[in-house]
């Protein structure tokens, strides 16, 4: 399990990418359902070169020291077999109207039988600012 906060130092909004093993191949899939606040909605992702999570990151036009929350869950990421995942993120602005916050689930699929050993978590566009946290968890005995 990796957990992270997240902000961008750019003045917009952007989307973690994650990618595993440096695999940048079309192997990544997901279906997800996202919430602002004044809309829903949900969407499939199929041959992806990354699992793409939007709007993750907090700008940095938002309120001061407010991140975007984010957990990813790797099952099985020692099995012989395609990768199940599942990421559940927010992102908090502390404003009020439409769309100042977020909040998204998504489940995917990585087609690789080779076990993770490597995790990247990168920014589509900016880079992440100072005060940006990441947590890796294992679970013993699984």
């Amino acid at each position: 399990m990796v957990r992270a906060s997240i902000r961008n130092i750019a003045a917009s909004s952007t989307n973690l990418r994650v990618r595993v093993n440096g695999l940048t191949t079309t192997i990544y899939s997901s279906t997800f359902v996202f919430g602002d606040g004044s809309a829903a909605y949900s969407n499939r992702r199929s041959s992806a070169t990354g699992l793409v999570l939007d709007d993750t990151a907090v700008d940095n036009g938002a309120t001061a020291n407010t991140f975007g929350s984010f957990e990813l869950y790797l099952p099985s990421y020692t099995a012989s077999q395609n990768k199940p995942l599942g990421t559940f993120y927010t992102q908090e602005n502390n404003a009020s109207g439409a769309g100042s916050s977020y909040i998204n689930a998504n489940a995917g699929l990585i087609r690789t039988t080779a076990a993770i050993t490597e995790i990247s978590l990168t920014l589509e566009s900016g880079s992440m600012a100072a005060g940006s946290s990441f947590y890796l968890y294992g679970i013993s005995k699984s």
